[in-house]
């Protein structure tokens, strides 16, 4: 999987992170190489989004230099995460293309 932030494509991998990137994290964003890495050890699908989401979030915070604490990113994804997660019909309505304004 691919993600786009700010125009930029970052590679998701998924496996054994302590290998991939030196550390035992649920997840990491690798600024040199423009990846994000989730570990195979996040304990269930929505374990793993949300660190997905981190990822995103530690890529926007190193792109817009916005000089965010890791606490604060944890707790914009936290409750990013709860709104996307409680609002499906907000999450279509901000990813409908077919809308023109």
């Amino acid at each position: 999987m691919n993600i786009k932030i700010l125009g930029i494509n970052y590679p998701v991998k998924f496996g054994d992170l302590k290998k991939q990137a030196g550390n035992e994290s649920a997840g990491c964003m690798n600024t040199t190489q423009c990846r994000i890495f989730i570990s195979s050890t996040a304990n269930s699908k929505i374990h793993t989004k949300s660190v997905l989401l981190h990822g995103v979030l530690e890529a926007l915070n190193y792109r817009l230099e916005l000089c965010l604490e890791h606490s604060q990113l944890t707790q914009l994804e936290a409750g990013l995460f709860s709104v996307f997660r409680d609002n499906p019909k907000f999450v279509e309505f901000i990813c409908d293309k077919r809308r023109t304004s």
